[in-house]
């Protein structure tokens, strides 16, 4: 079966939408700057981003052109910062990264806010550090939630099993902490 995107045909043909330029060094590790010297591959986004990241991309570049979030970007909802937290762990941008992480704990408002922050995190395979800070606000909710609750199952369920583990035993601390009964079935 021919696919509809290719790396190594004529990108007109096959709807390439990037263009990666990748520069060789010499042996010392200097950049040539000569064109002989570099390789062009016409590539598609998404075999690089999810969809989430690449619809997240114009936020980032209006970060890293102007050094922090824009004025029309004061909108942004936990997919948005989920997505840019993706990008600065992929394009390794720790300024983003240290932003997106405090974006989402000024906007996390307790633990169903958290669910939600955990269940996207998830959705882009995992993000530790959103997972532990989420996870630490998700082991405050009440027992009967725990249980009963279909995001919360459908979140456990997700969860790598050490995450898992590592969620109960919050769940246990915080309700030992406030003398909140919790009962495993």
């Amino acid at each position: 079966m021919e696919s509809n995107i290719h790396w190594r045909r004529d990108p007109d043909d096959f709807y390439s939408d990037w263009k990666v330029i990748v520069g060789l060094q010499d042996k010392d590790g200097e950049e040539n700057k000569e064109e002989k010297d570099t390789v062009t591959y016409n590539v598609h986004r998404v075999a690089f981003l999810p969809e989430g990241a690449c619809e997240a991309f114009p936020l980032f570049l209006n970060f890293i052109y102007s050094g922090g979030f824009a004025s029309d970007d004061a909108v942004l909802d936990s997919d948005k910062v989920i997505a840019l937290h993706h990008l600065s762990d992929r394009l390794l941008v720790p300024s983003l990264k240290e932003a997106t992480m405090k974006k989402m704990k000024h906007d996390m408002k307790g633990p169903d806010d958290a669910v939600g922050y955990c269940m996207k995190a998830l959705g882009y395979g995992g993000m530790e550090e959103i997972l532990d800070y989420a996870l630490k606000e998700v082991a405050t909710l009440p027992y009967e939630r725990f249980k009963t609750d279909k995001t919360v199952q459908q979140l456990k369920d997700m969860l790598p099993p050490e995450k898992q583990v590592t969620l109960l035993e919050m769940a246990l601390e915080f309700a030992h902490y406030t003398n909140r009964r919790f009962r495993f079935s």
